[in-house]
């Protein structure tokens, strides 16, 4: 695996649909990848934040695909990984690297064709496996069944979210507020400051995130200027990818603006840092 020398912040899975076929070409093609460079198994294309990683529920005498296989919830990886490629793998979260798994289940065809299974963690418990990245909604607890929830549970990536009242989650544009990205699995609610209430007078203190800015935002290391509405970047990712995003204008609408109160709560805390 050759790790790209400046990652952008855009990301591949912006430009694929989950569950659609691709072969190696229309990838190569649709990403700008050279001819020379061999898409391996596992693959950094160049100039994004993301990592492909090819599998096969069959092994793959070519070294081509990583062989697998599909559990319910997640994916179990059948095979002995190189140092490097586990490395990157367990850092990619930290180093704000997506993960993107493509499934060829034939092995008979010249040109085989990738299911594109979306966006996924990696994990090293019970074995090397991948999670899906996904948003999932769970009724209060204390609530009865067949009622509307007034809250909305998100949890991403495996790990709990915050709660969000469900009326407030409606009213989120459906992107993410800094980068734009409109790929609903690997967006999150995010409170702005979770003292506060969800509501306030002058907006709203949640903020529709892509999963990786979200924590980052939570650590106080990316945060919006209320008084110019551009975004802010710590130091400690100056030389990273994130360091694009700086004074990028944030997206939204009337009724889904977020509150300057809150935000300016969040900026003293991102100051301190």
């Amino acid at each position: 695996m050759t790790e790209s020398q400046c990652l952008n912040v855009e990301r591949t899975s912006e430009r694929l649909e989950p569950g659609h076929g691709y072969t190696r070409r229309q990838l190569r093609d649709e990403f700008s990848v050279p001819r020379s460079v061999v898409i391996t198994a596992s693959f950094l294309p160049s100039g994004f934040s993301s990592i492909w990683i090819f599998l096969a529920e069959q092994d793959a005498a070519n070294g081509l695909e990583i062989p697998c296989s599909i559990a319910e919830t997640s994916v179990q990886l059948r095979t002995t990984l190189a140092a490097d490629t586990a490395r990157l793998l367990a850092q990619h979260q930290a180093r704000g690297l997506e993960l993107l798994a493509f499934l060829r289940k034939r092995l008979d065809s010249a040109r085989p064709v990738y299911e594109y299974l979306g966006t996924h963690t990696f994990s090293s418990e019970g074995g090397l496996s991948l999670v899906p990245t996904a948003l999932k909604v769970g009724v209060v607890e204390g609530q009865g069944r067949g009622q509307e929830p007034h809250s909305m549970e998100v949890e991403s990536g495996g790990e709990r979210g915050a709660m969000v009242p469900l009326g407030i989650y409606q009213m989120l544009t459906p992107e993410c507020a800094i980068t734009g990205s409109k790929v609903d699995f690997v967006l999150v609610a995010t409170p702005i400051e979770p003292t506060l209430p969800a509501k306030l007078e002058d907006g709203l203190n949640v903020l529709m995130l892509r999963t990786d800015i979200a924590e980052l935002f939570k650590r106080n290391l990316v945060a919006i200027d209320p008084g110019s509405m551009t975004v802010r970047v710590g130091s400690a990712l100056g030389r990273s990818e994130y360091a694009l995003l700086s004074a990028a204008t944030v997206s939204g609408n009337s009724q889904s603006a977020p509150s300057r109160i809150a935000l300016a709560a969040h900026l003293a805390k991102f100051m301190d840092t």
